[in-house]
């Protein structure tokens, strides 16, 4: 299961309407801690979910900001008394920009400013072709 799908389960979990104590199905003593919980403190999940918003961020796959979530959430389940707590490696793709370089070699040879895009595939090797002039983006 997914880091993220954790995290938003724990937070759904506080923060939706409960029916009723008489009405809800208790299988097991963890459901009833965070019942409890949620009764003595209706906020307790829009709380956490301000820290992990405003004190850890955007949380892009593959970035160090999921990282810290998952830390962040892990070290609160055990805080609050879970048990068998621990986070599975998950390989999420993500694009690194690598090193772009270029030169006009003729008919001077200087420098030439790239930019690479999000997503684009490395050359592994030396390209030599014609350079393209457009005057805009249209």
């Amino acid at each position: 299961m997914s880091r993220a799908w954790v995290l938003l389960g724990l937070v759904v979990v506080g923060c939706v309407e409960r029916a009723p104590v008489s009405d809800v199905v208790v299988p097991d003593a963890a459901s009833e801690r965070i019942a409890a919980v949620s009764e003595r403190d209706p906020l307790f999940a829009w709380r956490r979910l301000d820290v992990l918003a405003r004190d850890i961020g955007p949380r892009i796959s593959g970035s160090p900001a999921l990282d810290r979530a998952a830390a962040w959430a892990a070290d609160g389940m055990r805080a609050d008394g879970l048990q068998d707590v621990h986070l599975e490696p998950v390989s999420v793709p993500h694009w690194v920009r690598g090193e772009e370089r270029g030169r006009i070699v003729a008919p001077i040879d200087r420098p030439l400013t790239l930019l690479g895009l999000g997503g684009s595939v490395g050359t592994d090797g030396t390209i030599r072709a014609r350079v393209a002039v457009f005057g805009s983006l249209d």
